[in-house]
């Protein structure tokens, strides 16, 4: 077994105070020590104790106790001297290694244990004095040792440590790799070691030691990441083992295969209990700020889930999508849309909420009508957290309308004719047309809002009217003037703001 030099001085300096520690720079990790014979050779990655100081360069890959000796001036790798006889030396490093080698060996054999992640973080506890976390990569407390307050429960403080995870630019840095890392106490009450576990190649789990009993030290970087080894064996086994989530089967199909047997669906559906006779509804969250969306995205489905029982949440393209049977949940979609909204602000989310419907045959449409919500809403009021599709259909009729014509080419001709009449001779025509529409056609009410007498407001209405070329006693006529107005609008709009 090989290790760290840093630990090695640490664990040296439990027994001999006296110790010092120069880093001159690094080294890998180290065999057993040998006694150094002045003139031999040396070898990389190996530990070497002399006696008094070591006056030659050596390999720099190598690690060096000297015995009785001061700090060597050259450069010779990292070097630890007390002032203690070779052999009293020789024998606590060994005593050092065959500590640890005796802790691995205990976690190989838990490996094959059915409650192996616990034993092994129970077996590690007294190594690293501080509580040991292991979380899923949605943030799941898996499972805790030593720990007196739980920073982890979903219904506590979890949503917290989740966003503050997410701003924290070490953890950025870090959330892919399979290094130590030390976060600050800024992201949970105290500082804490992380490493990710992996398991097929992709992030699994993460592993912390949090400073409770004892400061952290440099060296628990290194314990923590041999005891993640033997952790991500075992994730890895699990792996071959688990079970497949036939709900998400289900909506993933549903969100993705438009050729899909919708009645197959339904009946797979009325089997896990969500019945055909309940109401549904669909949430899009787009996740938004420094985040990792892989993270993110597990966390917002395991939280969801975990709320709402009757909830099934699962990562689709760039999105996080959730189903609600509002029936089995027996809250309504206005009644749980209040209960997530500071969730969606606090977690920074953008979210799109559906309308809601009865069965199974709407799910797909559901989807489209949240995710239209989401998109549209964002665009017209980007300062907004939410955005309901009851809200965004008129908006997103407007945009569907210019997709393929510009705005002047689907409008009514007549309205048109007025604008260009109002441009060339400074009347206010298209004013007094929508305040005439506003006021639901009463000559009237329009007058007094206008500020002019009745009889001016007829004279000027009977103008409109020809250059119109239409009747306003026509329903249709009506509609298409009104949508007409909004498209102008909307394209003077975007004329402003470029």
């Amino acid at each position: 077994m090989k290790l760290d030099m840093e630990l090695v001085y640490e664990e040296l300096k439990e027994t001999f105070p006296e110790a010092v520690f120069g880093a001159e720079g690094g080294c890998p990790p180290l065999e057993r020590p040998l006694l150094y014979i002045p003139g031999q050779k040396t070898e990389p990655e190996r530990l070497y104790i002399s006696e008094g100081t070591v006056g030659e360069v050596r390999d720099p890959r190598a690690g060096w106790i000297c015995a009785q000796g001061e700090l060597p001036e050259e450069e010779i790798g990292p070097c630890i001297c007390l002032p203690q006889d070779r052999s009293l030396v020789f024998n606590a490093v060994q005593q050092i290694y065959d500590r640890y080698e005796a802790w691995e060996r205990q976690l190989q054999q838990l490996e094959n244990r059915p409650d192996a992640l616990r034993q092994m973080l129970l077996e590690s506890e007294e190594l690293f004095h501080n509580p040991l976390v292991l979380l899923s990569a949605d943030f799941t407390l898996r499972v805790q040792v030593g720990m007196r307050q739980n920073f982890f429960d979903r219904r506590a403080g979890s949503i917290d440590f989740f966003n503050n995870l997410r701003q924290d630019k070490t953890y950025a840095a870090n959330n892919q790799t399979g290094e130590p890392y030390l976060l600050p106490a800024s992201v949970i009450p105290c500082r804490s070691w992380n490493i990710n576990l992996f398991q097929g190649g992709q992030v699994a789990c993460r592993l912390l030691l949090l400073e409770q009993d004892r400061p952290l030290r440099r060296s628990d970087g290194y314990r923590l990441s041999r005891l993640a080894a033997h952790l991500s064996r075992v994730l890895e086994a699990e792996s071959g083992m688990a079970q497949p989530n036939h709900l998400h089967n289900i909506f993933h199909r549903i969100l993705s295969d438009r050729t899909a047997d919708y009645m197959e669906m339904s009946s797979q559906l009325e089997e896990l209990g969500w019945s055909q006779e309940d109401a549904y509804f669909c949430l899009v969250l787009k996740i938004s700020g420094n985040a990792d969306e892989k993270a993110s995205g597990s966390f917002l489905c395991g939280y969801l889930e975990q709320t709402y029982r009757f909830c099934c949440c699962l990562p689709f393209r760039d999105r996080v999508v959730a189903f609600f049977d509002a029936s089995k949940i027996g809250r309504s979609l206005r009644e749980i849309a209040r209960e997530l909204k500071y969730f969606i602000r606090e977690s920074f989310l953008k979210a799109g909420y559906s309308r809601s419907m009865q069965g199974h045959n709407n799910l797909h449409r559901q989807y489209l009508q949240a995710r239209i919500a989401l998109e549209t809403g964002s665009r017209g009021k980007p300062y907004l957290w939410i955005h309901h599709f009851n809200g965004t259909a008129f908006s997103y009729l407007l945009e569907q309308a210019q997709r393929q014509l510009p705005s002047d080419m689907v409008c009514h001709e007549g309205l048109l004719a007025l604008r260009q009449h109002d441009q060339q001779y400074g009347t206010e025509y298209l004013r007094t047309l929508w305040t005439y529409m506003e006021e639901q056609y009463n000559a009237v009410r329009s007058a007094q809002k206008l500020f002019i007498h009745r009889s001016t407001f007829l004279k000027r209405l009977e103008r409109i009217k020809k250059i119109l070329n239409c009747s306003l006693e026509d329903m249709d006529e009506r509609i298409y003037l009104a949508f007409s107005y909004r498209l102008l609008e909307d394209q003077n709009k975007s004329r402003h703001m470029g």
